[in-house]
């Protein structure tokens, strides 16, 4: 989206406007009649409240917004913020399924591999692309292996971010494709972790096949 259409919400128009504020500005980025972007700079908890209020008012006066942002406000805006956290049962078998590449998934990942050595299996993206099947069955043999070695297998894309040049379906496909790893497995595990927001819808649906879930959490 051009720049020159997009709006940032300050943190003080936040805590100064209130909700009014937020749903203001949306009503009229849609009146403009152009396809642009609004970033509200929330710093705390409070603020994404004042920013959610916004947005269902906004909404509720008829503006389409389509939403981008980290699960926190998803759960605000869903209505899903827990007010506990949920204890993981022990599990004699785990698959750790991981396509993010943010900092913080791959310090998780180096912990992992840390604790567990020899526990990551990691997927080449290009033949997952090329050689769907074979990359597939590769690392299904792999996973398998190392869950009935161990019972801890950690399946992972590289540690480095894509070249700019692979498209955002190429993208998709190896998400999709990587969570079909699962379905290669002779036995899936008790447990399955996936890290990253693609790779947690695509291991749902292409790898497990399931259309509906109860969600439950932060779990430690």
């Amino acid at each position: 989206f051009p720049a020159r259409y997009g709006r940032v919400i300050s943190v003080e128009d936040i805590r100064n406007g209130g909700p009014n504020a937020i749903a203001e500005t949306l009503k009229s980025m849609k009146q403009a009649g152009r396809t642009a972007a609004c970033v509200a700079d929330a710093e705390n908890h409070g603020d994404l409240e004042t920013v959610r209020a916004g947005v269902l008012a906004a909404e509720a006066a008829g503006v389409d917004a389509v939403v981008r942002a980290a699960p926190p406000f998803a759960a605000m805006l869903a209505g899903c913020i827990t007010e506990q956290v949920r204890s993981v049962p022990l599990a004699e078998s785990v698959l750790v399924v991981c396509g993010s590449f943010v900092s913080l998934a791959n310090r998780q990942l180096a912990s992992l591999s840390a604790r567990f050595p020899g526990s990551a299996v990691e997927v080449d993206p290009g033949a997952l692309l090329s050689h769907v099947e074979d990359e597939q069955q590769r690392v299904g043999g792999l996973v398998s292996d190392q869950l009935a070695k161990t019972g801890v297998a950690v399946m992972a894309t590289p540690r480095k971010v894509p070249s700019q040049d692979v498209s955002s379906h190429d993208s998709l496909q190896v998400a999709v494709r990587l969570a079909g790893i699962l379905r290669c497995l002779p036995e899936l595990p008790r447990v399955v972790i996936a890290k990253g927001g693609v790779t947690s819808a695509t291991v749902a649906s292409a790898g497990l096949n399931a259309d509906s879930a109860w969600v439950e959490g932060p779990a430690r």
